[in-house]
């Protein structure tokens, strides 16, 4: 280790309760975008960057929850951008809960709360790293450094693509750092380099213009079975796809590049595992040419119909609604892809199920031999010592493609120090 690299750790060594202490600060804010609250920690989050960092900071206004930019100066023309985001997903079952979601909790070394793991892996370290090496460099940094933390991802970003046509200028840089990114059991950095997207769409079925009485349920079309017969219709048992011509062309080839990539460690089991295998880092293996391929993927999140206040039925329900996630095709657009899932459900025998759009990211993927990303990869080597673990092309969604394309199609990289069972999305 370097004298230079010895100093930034000490620095971070010496400030680290400040930083928990922040951390617990971030953690308290309730900003759950998708019940339309979390705007308030956008002061909080930008006085952290001001105050206690060192950038200039400003809360700006979009046309959903505001978004916190913050900047601060470097000795060359070279500029990265840090994206992050502010909100977090609702905290329920709070009975599963061993403390409440947004009153941290320090056990056996690991806070808990709500936001923890996010927090910790992208707010914090950015800006506790970047001071350690202000420490070490005469108060200066390297490049410049932008950040922009929006607070309504968790909800599709519906307006931050809008933002930043509208501050290109000031969102200018040459590449940039997004949230994620984490570190294995065994100590490997673990890199994205890209997301498949997703459209996610409501199934509408109705079976009667009203609900009946459970005694004619031997009778009567049930909506709930009727949602449930298509699903059977898209995968089996096994998660499998039953006809791939809904996924036709949606899984975008990339290519492998130049880093070491390896199995991710899979908290979840061996089945998981396989999957994970599989999928994400199938064929991302050593140098070259090699290209990979990121299986398409349906994904329901539930159906429901009406019911009463007290939440139970009886009765045979005559409507019924599923909301599922599909993955939108490369270069294609939301619009298209619905028109081609309806025409699907019509071909299949389901043209009696209406679909509709309720939110939609698309895919972006940063070329791996760019210097930027390689530079990234050797980077993480070089602290952790081992291989780095590098997905090309990640499942999820999150709004790279709002900023690599109309800032110049710069490369987006997710790298960071994220706990691998953080239990993101989960108590």
């Amino acid at each position: 280790m370097t004298t230079r690299n010895a100093q930034i750790d000490q620095y971070i060594e010496d400030n680290l309760d400040r930083y928990i202490d922040e951390l617990v600060e971030l953690c308290r804010q309730p900003s759950i975008s998708a019940r339309h609250g979390g705007s308030t920690s956008a002061p909080l989050v930008a006085d952290l960057l001001a105050r206690r960092h060192g950038f200039e900071a400003e809360v700006m206004a979009s046309e959903g929850h505001p978004v916190v930019y913050g900047y601060a100066e470097g000795e060359s023309p070279r500029t990265i951008l840090c994206y992050n985001h502010y909100d977090v997903q609702p905290p329920e079952p709070l009975e599963l809960w061993t403390t409440p979601p947004f009153e941290p909790s320090l056990r056996d070394g690991k806070l808990y709360a709500r936001r923890g793991g996010r927090q910790r892996r992208d707010h914090r370290p950015p800006a506790g790293a970047l001071g350690a090496i202000r420490s070490v460099n005469g108060g200066k940094l390297p490049c410049t450094i932008k950040f922009a933390i929006e607070g309504e991802e968790e909800v599709g970003s519906p307006y931050v693509a809008g933002f930043v046509r509208d501050h290109t200028d000031l969102l200018a840089a040459d590449a940039s750092i997004w949230e994620g990114g984490g570190v294995s059991p065994e100590g490997r950095p673990g890199l994205a380099l890209g997301y498949r997207g997703v459209l996610g769409v409501e199934l509408f079925v109705e079976t009667m213009t009203r609900d009946a009485h459970s005694g004619g349920a031997h009778v009567f079309p049930n909506a709930g079975w009727r949602l449930v017969r298509l699903l059977e219709a898209l995968k089996d048992e096994n998660e499998q796809h039953q006809d791939h011509r809904l996924l036709r062309q949606r899984a975008p080839t990339v290519g492998a590049g130049h880093g070491t990539a390896g199995r991710a460690a899979h908290p979840r089991g061996d089945a998981a595992r396989s999957v994970w295998d599989q999928g994400v880092c199938a064929g991302a293996h050593g140098h070259g040419a090699q290209r990979s391929r990121l299986p398409a993927h349906v994904q329901h999140s539930g159906h429901y119909h009406r019911l009463p206040a007290g939440g139970h039925e009886d009765g045979d329900p005559g409507q019924s609604v599923g909301e599922t996630r599909l993955p939108p095709r490369p270069r294609s657009g939301a619009g298209r892809d619905l028109r081609q899932a309806t025409a699907y459900l019509d071909e299949i025998g389901f043209a009696d199920v209406e679909i509709a759009r309720y939110g939609s990211m698309s895919p972006s993927k940063a070329e791996p031999d760019d210097p930027f990303v390689q530079l990234t990869i050797r980077t993480g080597e070089d602290v952790y010592g081992l291989p780095a673990q590098v997905t090309t092309l990640g499942g999820g969604s999150t709004p790279v493609y709002a900023f690599a394309g109309p800032l110049g199609n710069i490369p987006v990289v997710s790298a960071g120090i994220g706990y691998w069972d953080s239990r993101g999305h989960a108590p």
